[in-house]
């Protein structure tokens, strides 16, 4: 027989997981540095340390867990563009049993913020505003991407916007309540869809604040449904407040930089429901896909 909570126990133990996220909230784990805007830096090499127990000896190696993992994440800087260059983002999201049916969102941008956007619903253009070689009857106009997240540029405010977007997140009319662990891996997702690229300063501080709240999933390595090697964590969905609807964050792990974000079903990840899938690349024009 399968031993059940009862409906106090549940009350209880969602009670103790919103005191622990909102002491994140009110007290950052980290202290406040200045994150820069859009600071492309190169990302200084880690210098791997081995620890050694009083008596000279190696110790054990660190068990690894979701909190461990997000940690040594090293989020590479985003691309520094030549002339006639463009960053070039991809976004689909799609049901894991229908892929045909995606919504598909293209963007490339050159050094001065200037490209091209198109949107597709299930394979069919539904938005081009800038199109190249534009045909000899339309006179062609400057595009922008959209802008990306507005990221705060300060480390300790991220758990507050985080905490906003994870209220976003809560259904309209639904019980009102406090942001559960998946809703603030839901809204850390505005990594996978940054048509602008999240830079790596934020990318880190969002992973440190992902380790610290309980209940985060240990994955560990997995194909991502583009077949890329990835490193994964989760949260599940709460039976009656998420339909069982969990969240799984796909990294790279060479570039630290998001992959996928993945719901799944009743506690598997190896049900997926819906996927969500970025590509990044430079490209020479505003046509060749990343």
């Amino acid at each position: 027989m399968t031993d059940t909570l009862t409906d106090a126990q549940l009350a209880s133990a969602r009670a103790r997981t919103h005191e622990r996220i909102n002491d994140l909230i009110v007290t950052p784990p980290r202290r406040s540095r200045k994150l820069p805007a859009l600071a492309l830096a190169a990302t200084a090499a880690a210098a791997v340390a081995v620890a050694f127990a009083p008596g000279g000896s190696p110790t054990q190696p660190e068990v690894a867990t979701a909190a461990t993992v997000l940690r040594d994440f090293k989020p590479q800087p985003l691309p520094t563009l030549a002339a006639g260059e463009y960053y070039a983002v991809r976004v689909v999201q799609r049901e894991a049993e229908h892929p045909e049916q995606a919504l598909d969102l293209r963007y490339w941008a050159d050094a001065d913020g200037k490209g091209r956007e198109v949107t597709l619903l299930d394979g069919k253009v539904r938005r081009a505003p800038a199109i190249e070689p534009p045909p000899p009857e339309i006179v062609e106009s400057e595009s922008k991407p959209p802008a990306g997240p507005d990221w705060p540029t300060e480390a300790a405010d991220l758990p507050e916007y985080l905490r906003g977007l994870a209220h976003q997140t809560i259904p309209p009319g639904s019980e009102r309540r406090e942001p559960t662990t998946r809703d603030y891996v839901l809204a850390a997702s505005q990594m996978v869809t940054d048509p602008q690229g999240t830079p790596p300063e934020v990318l880190r501080e969002v992973f440190d604040f992902l380790s610290g709240l309980p209940g985060m999933r240990l994955v560990g390595d997995v194909i991502d449904p583009l077949g890329r090697p990835g490193k994964a964590v989760a949260a599940n969905g709460d039976p009656q407040i998420h339909e069982g609807i969990g969240v799984e964050l796909i990294v790279n792990p060479e570039t630290g930089r998001p992959l996928a974000m993945v719901h799944y079903r009743d506690g598997d990840v190896t049900k997926p429901w819906l996927e969500t899938i970025r590509t990044e690349g430079v490209t020479k024009d505003t046509q060749t896909l990343p």
